[in-house]
Formats: C-alpha cells, sequence, structure tokens
C-alpha cells in the first residue's frame, strides 16, 4: 500500500480550478501507476484533499497493488476535513477483519444465448404448474430457470477464455497445416464454427463483465484486464455506512439492513399533498358530458387489436383474426 501527497493529479476531473489540466501533466503520473499495477483503494469522505482560495484538488491517495487485491484485506480510506492541522484532509486507513464473500447473486450472460440448447432450457423450465398473480408467477419461473441456466453455463461455457484460447490455437494450427500444403480434412468446418462461436461466447462475456468500458484498453484477456475486475470489485463494495441515528455500520449483513431501513422508512412516509385548484381546473377546455362514458369503458380485445394494427378483424387472415393467440397472451 503506497499512501500520501502525490503533489499531482491522476485525471483532469480531479482538478476544480485554475489552470487546465493538460495530458500532458498527468502522462507520467499515469504511466507509473499502470507500471506498477496500482489502483486506489475504495474510500469515502471528501472528493477534493487539497484546497486553496481558488483551486481543489486531489491529490493525496491510498494506492494498492494486485498482490493487495488477491490478499482479501479488509480495509477502507476515509478523508476528512484537515481543521487547522494543514490544507491537505486527513487520509484515514482503518483495518478490519477480513472480507467475508457473499453469495453472488444470480446473473444472465448473454453469451448463453449462443448455445443450441438455450431455446430448449427456456421452453422446458419455463413453464409454471401452479398460480397465483403475474408477479408471483414470474419469480417463480425465473427462480426456476436459474440451476439450469447455471449447468448450461458449466457445460459450455465454462472458463470461457481457456476454452476460446485453445478452439483458437487449434484452429490456427489446422489453418497453418492447410496454407503449407497440407489436406483440408472433414472436421475444418466444424473446428471453425466452433472456435468462432467460442470467441464471440468471450467477447460477449467480456464486454457484459466491465460493460465495454475497458475491452479496448485492457487487450481482452491479459493481466491488466482481470486487475480492471478486481479493482472494480474492490471499489463497488461497500465496507461502512452511517445509519440514520449517524452510527458506523461495519458488519455487511447489517450494512444491507440499513439500506432496506432507510428505503422502508422513505416509502412509509405519507407525503404532503395539495387539495386540488378548483380555480385551475375550471380554466381551459373540458371533457364534454357525453364523452364521460367513453373514458370509464372498460378496453375490449378488439378495440386493442384496431387500435394496434388499423384492420378490420373480420376480414384479418387466421382462423379468429390476426394473431389471435399472441393477443389472448398479452390479453391475459
Amino acid at each position: 500500500m503506497v499512501i500520501g501527497d502525490f503533489n499531482n493529479v491522476l485525471y483532469s476531473e480531479e482538478n476544480l480550478g485554475g489552470l487546465m489540466v493538460r495530458n500532458s501533466d498527468i502522462k507520467d503520473f499515469g504511466d507509473c501507476v499502470q507500471e506498477l499495477n496500482l489502483v486506489e483503494m475504495a474510500y469515502s469522505g471528501n472528493k477534493f484533499t487539497w484546497m486553496s482560495p481558488s483551486v481543489r484538488c486531489k491529490l493525496d491517495r491510498v494506492m494498492i497493488n494486485t498482490a493487495w487485491l488477491r490478499g482479501n484485506f479488509g480495509a477502507k480510506t476515509e478523508f476528512i476535513a484537515p481543521e487547522s492541522i494543514s490544507d491537505h484532509s486527513l487520509g484515514v486507513v482503518s483495518f478490519a477483519n477480513t472480507i467475508v464473500k457473499q453469495p453472488k447473486p444470480f446473473k444472465f450472460f448473454n453469451m448463453w444465448t449462443l448455445s443450441d440448447n438455450f431455446l430448449e432450457v427456456v421452453k422446458k423450465y419455463w413453464v409454471f404448474p401452479g398460480g397465483g398473480t403475474k408477479q408471483f408467477m414470474l419469480k417463480e419461473k425465473l427462480g426456476r430457470l436459474k440451476a439450469p441456466l447455471k449447468k448450461l453455463n458449466n457445460v459450455e461455457f465454462g472458463h470461457i477464455s481457456s476454452r476460446a484460447r485453445i478452439a483458437r490455437d487449434n484452429l490456427c494450427a489446422i489453418q497453418n497445416h492447410i496454407l503449407n500444403g497440407g489436406i483440408m480434412e472433414d472436421g475444418y468446418s466444424n473446428t471453425r464454427k466452433k472456435a468462432e462461436k467460442l470467441l464471440e461466447a468471450e467477447s460477449l462475456f467480456l464486454a457484459q463483465k466491465l460493460r465495454g468500458d475497458y475491452i479496448r484498453q485492457g487487450d481482452r484477456c491479459t493481466k491488466f484486464f482481470y486487475d480492471i475486475i478486481r479493482r472494480n470489485q474492490a471499489r463497488n463494495s461497500i465496507t461502512c455506512i452511517r445509519n440514520c441515528d449517524g452510527v458506523v455500520v461495519e458488519d455487511p449483513n447489517l450494512i444491507a439492513n440499513v439500506f432496506v431501513q432507510h428505503f422502508s422508512n422513505l416509502l412509509e412516509i405519507p407525503g404532503h399533498r395539495m387539495n386540488n385548484d378548483m380555480v385551475a381546473l375550471e380554466c381551459g377546455q373540458k371533457v364534454a358530458i357525453d364523452s364521460h362514458s367513453d373514458l370509464v369503458a372498460p378496453v375490449t380485445m378488439e378495440e386493442v387489436k384496431e387500435a394496434f394494427f388499423d384492420i378490420d378483424i373480420e376480414k384479418a387472415p387466421g382462423p379468429d383474426g390476426f394473431g389471435s393467440l399472441f393477443f389472448k397472451k398479452c390479453w391475459d
């Protein structure tokens, strides 16, 4: 861990006021940080750490390397006001117990759609035999899909980067053999399709993993790429939070309860409502009395069909009108 005043900003947006930061001003610092594989530790408190009458900058940092991220140390940084001690914010690093990794929530990966068995798996487990509200049935259907999709991922897409690399190497070896005068074997087409499929799946996986932000810089599967993943995971983790009473909570389980309690209290508090301003309502155009019944009348399926497709239901193709099965499902 490297901590202190680096006397330079790392990004242009970390300077507010004064002269504009040029790329040449931050290039050496950025190259040094990248060469040493340093990333900034997750922090809370002040955004800028140094100030003058007209300029505010982030000059103080707590930076860690890849070994620190792999060590899973429970540490956090807080930048607080310097008071009368200095013009630099105080960077306080606190150490806690080793971070306990919680079970990861289920996440859908776009690469699964490349599988030939994907639609079959979804159709098989999407049928829900029970009843209930639409929300409950949707929740149960999604729950039934978790285990089959995880199994599909392990069988066809587990260790996708390694699989893609092996498939690419095999394809290159066969192509070199053919281009050097060898005979094209019958399995070449299948080998190429398999390699293309795995490479596309890997690309989808990496793009979704990092939301496409670091794909070009990370050169896909380099060490830099995985360091970025670890940095984002460490940065996005919430190690402590203040509850409504101002008490700092550090227990991961209690942190989740603080969020739930905050929004529960927020949604349960009745809002301040104003009475209708009848004077304002009387101004302007009004709906005619004879149109009142049309506004409150129930909407029929035939009206929906005509409104969306502007066709004659009686003359529409099909045994009982255009897309009758589709409309029935949507209407239900």
